[in-house]
């Protein structure tokens, strides 16, 4: 998986670059990484074309732009990058799959919204979605003491609901830090309500 290039100063050209020389460098399955405007739905039909282009993780929140983007853009297996909370919009609109935080600790959960989607439960999925989506919101908070970085909260929340499992989440890196009393408390409450309601 490739996401795109962490610069001060980048080009138009110069990202579409950088990738078909890592695509053109491998034999493997490569999947574009879509976490914001940098990689657009131009680069990726150009980079669809190559086959080892094997799928999208599009992580951006703008279904309205995914949806175009899986119409106009085949020979990729589309996933929704963006976990639970869009898991159903983006099935809808094409996602074969969706990534997670909330299924290293609470399994079930993620599992049983796959399942609903995958059977066209749309009812299921919604009562899942909206069982995640507390947990899910927190993580994308800013977190105690940070009120310009967003989703500083989605690291050390994953970790903590490691921990509230009774698996290892362990410390978080700098430059994050680990979540707030206040938001360990809202987590203990959304992790217990998931586990009791799933």
């Amino acid at each position: 998986m490739v996401m795109h290039p962490i610069h001060t100063y980048m080009h138009y050209e110069g990202i579409r670059r950088y990738y078909e020389r890592i695509i053109e460098a491998t034999d493997l399955g490569v999947v574009l990484y879509k976490r914001g405007p940098e990689l657009s739905t131009d680069h990726i039909a150009t980079l669809a074309a190559y086959d080892n282009v094997v799928a999208v993780k599009y992580a951006d929140n703008d279904v309205a732009a995914f949806s175009g983007a899986v119409s106009d853009i085949d020979g990729v297996v589309w996933s929704n990058g963006i976990a639970e909370r869009f898991g159903p919009a983006f099935a809808v609109e094409g996602a074969e799959a969706f990534t997670t935080g909330i299924g290293n600790f609470v399994p079930e959960a993620t599992l049983a919204l796959d399942d609903a989607l995958r059977e066209g439960n749309w009812e299921e999925a919604r009562r899942v979605r909206d069982l995640c989506r507390p947990y899910e919101d927190l993580r994308e908070e800013t977190g105690g003491g940070n009120s310009e970085i967003v989703a500083a909260n989605n690291v050390p929340a994953v970790k903590y609901g490691q921990e509230l499992a009774g698996l290892y989440g362990g410390p978080v890196r700098e430059p994050l830090v680990d979540l707030s009393a206040e938001d360990r408390e809202r987590a203990e409450a959304y992790y217990d309500r998931i586990v009791s309601e799933i």
